[in-house]
């Protein structure tokens, strides 16, 4: 299920867009094994959405791309490089200890 959260869409409401707004949902044992996007990156409300997304198993990453491939490759290449830079520094700042693969 796709949902819209954060700016994208010129007739919503923002203040009703906030993530947290699913807190409910994304606990009721019934959808315990739905999957949700959050798109639009959840804007401004990005920390909201990846304290959801860490919570929850069922919270996926969107990239917002859309009718033209590149957009599908450039969120996704982006964030590969997101996800690279976090995991990088917390093996670098010891975050991790002895998990810490030997590339860092």
């Amino acid at each position: 299920m796709q949902i819209h959260t954060g700016f994208g869409d010129k007739d919503l409401d923002l203040r009703l867009f906030n993530p947290l707004h699913l807190r409910t949902l994304l606990e009721d044992k019934r959808f315990s094994k739905c999957r949700l996007v959050l798109l639009h990156a959840s804007y401004p409300f990005s920390k909201e959405a990846s304290y959801l997304a860490s919570v929850y198993s069922q919270v996926m990453f969107s990239t917002d791309g859309y009718a033209f491939p590149e957009t599908f490759y450039l969120g996704a290449k982006r964030a590969r490089e997101v996800v690279f830079s976090v995991l990088h520094d917390g093996c670098i700042d010891g975050s991790f200890g002895v998990l810490c693969p030997c590339w860092c």
